[in-house]
């Protein structure tokens, strides 16, 4: 059997407020949505509309749960990844796979910042051969979305060694 202690006196525990303290809290650690995708972002303000703010001291688990519900959505807020730029974006063709360094970037409402390594996987293919080759950048951790670029491996040029011969 579950036991709960009020934070109150028992007579006061249906009319004193519950204690938003934790909820305002949680609310707090995420002063801009507009940062993060709209998916996120749409989960993380739907908790905060679901506050009830006239929830009284017996009902405190209620209130507990929605600081929760908050909780769980902050931790789940993504920023989309939104550039990929290459060091190099031009090679030419020697028989080895070529792996071009890369920036990725994200945008935190006006500012673009640099992403690290660890947040986010890079694939290439087609990069031995001449021709297009292409680069494939996933997000992971907080960080979503995905971006391909491409860049250029050119034939090698042959000279033809040419013997002349006085027959």
């Amino acid at each position: 059997k579950a036991q709960y202690y009020l934070a109150v006196p028992a007579e006061e525990a249906f009319t004193a407020a519950a204690d938003y303290t934790a909820v305002d809290a949680e609310i707090a650690k995420i002063p801009d949505v507009s940062i993060y995708t709209a998916d996120s972002a749409k989960a993380f303000t739907d908790a905060v509309a679901a506050v009830n703010r006239s929830k009284k001291a017996v009902d405190q688990v209620d209130v507990d749960a929605m600081a929760a519900a908050i909780k769980e959505a902050a931790a789940n807020l993504k920023v989309a990844i939104t550039g990929v730029t290459l060091y190099v974006e031009a090679y030419t063709y020697d028989g080895k796979a070529k792996t071009p360094g890369l920036v990725v970037s994200a945008k935190a409402g006006q500012h673009s910042y640099l992403l690290d390594e660890a947040d986010y996987d890079v694939t290439y293919s087609d990069n031995v051969n001449a021709g297009t080759a292409k680069v494939t950048v996933t997000g992971k951790g907080e960080y979503v979305g995905t971006i391909e670029k491409t860049f250029k491996i050119a034939a090698k040029k042959i000279t033809p060694a040419v013997t002349l011969s006085k027959t």
